[in-house]
């Protein structure tokens, strides 16, 4: 008799668990089924794909007399094709940050990456693009890689990282910024170190000494968009990798229990062009395949880019070839360029 009721208590401790678990896939499906959805060109030509626009060198000499030139110039006469690299075993999707202004359509992309899900190592790479990366823009010439968000929303975006890097992205994520402070408050903060020369601005949201805190969401959404301290937009794009890094743990260490309550503060600031089948799809194979090493690198590298001024505008000039073949390694052959 107590055998009979213990498995009976047992089953329904089972049916319980099934509910739940069935209710916070249901939840989370919903929420996800609320973002926004963008609808973005499905064809390889119109995404950049195997049609590069043109690469340059790292010292500018694709631009004859620069100097002279405007900041944005004309697409030149003859384009060096740019392969494309194909994968079945790896997913890319490009992420955006995007702060818009009232009256602003799409808004400049404040940080640019590539996630990356690699299956064959078991991997996640984030591949963080330098936002003055000077690259070629169709209908727009050369000019900043963080403008084509601001030209021509997600589409033109990928399409520009795609001509210019030889990828294959055809998915996209855009995260305003108040979305990215509800993530981490609901995580309950992240760990960062905070260094001297940070202060000036980590003065303005409450922390007024060099150490190591558990931010905010507004405290780490103002950590992660410091670029007049220490080294520019090099290490603002660092620390915004570091951010996302710690979120990645976080989540991981939450488990997929917490998936309802991070969508739920995710979606309102959010729009993507994946159906909440794909995301759902996405999520559990990540934890199906049992990924939980995340690997991150900022190009282009500082040894194949430098810094120039074309008419008084700052830009980061690389070489694209070199910096194309580096990505590719990295994303697909699973080989480090900094290693």
């Amino acid at each position: 008799m107590i055998k009979k009721r213990s498995a009976k208590i047992f089953l329904a401790a089972i049916a319980l668990v099934a509910v739940i678990a069935a209710g916070g896939y249901a939840y989370t499906y919903y929420q996800l089924s609320q973002i926004k959805h963008v609808a973005i060109p499905d064809s390889d030509e119109e995404l950049g794909i195997g049609n590069g626009e043109g690469t340059g060198k790292a010292d500018g000499s694709e631009d004859q007399d620069s100097q002279q030139q405007p900041a944005v110039q004309e697409q030149p006469a003859e384009e060096q094709l740019v392969e494309p690299a194909e994968d079945p075993d790896t997913v890319n999707i490009a992420l955006f940050g995007v702060e818009r202004q009232e009256g602003e359509r799409y808004g400049r992309s404040d940080s640019i990456i590539i996630l990356s899900i690699d299956y064959r190592h078991s991997k996640i790479k984030l591949s963080s693009i330098m936002r003055d990366t000077y690259v070629y823009i169709e209908g727009h010439g050369r000019t900043k890689l963080n403008h084509a968000y601001a030209y021509g929303g997600p589409a033109l975006a990928i399409k520009t990282i795609n001509s210019n890097f030889g990828l294959n992205i055809k998915e996209f994520v855009t995260v305003n910024f108040e979305g990215f402070k509800r993530t981490v408050d609901l995580l309950g903060g992240v760990q960062m170190e905070i260094k001297d020369y940070e202060l000036p601005t980590m003065r303005t949201v409450g922390i007024y000494s060099a150490g190591t805190y558990n931010l905010t969401g507004e405290q780490a959404l103002a950590y992660a968009r410091i670029r007049k301290q220490g080294n520019g937009d090099y290490e603002r794009t660092d620390r915004q990798r570091r951010v996302l890094e710690a979120i990645f743990e976080k989540i991981k260490g939450a488990g997929i229990v917490k998936f309802p309550s991070i969508a739920s503060a995710i979606v309102p600031h959010s729009e993507t062009s994946l159906s909440a089948d794909e995301i759902m799809k996405l999520g559990t194979s990540v934890f199906a395949h049992r990924i939980t090493a995340l690997e991150e690198v900022r190009f282009p590298l500082d040894s194949v880019s430098q810094e120039r001024t074309i008419n008084g505008v700052w830009y980061l000039v690389t070489d694209l070839d070199e910096t194309s073949r580096q990505m590719k390694e990295f994303i697909y052959d699973d080989t480090n360029p900094l290693e």
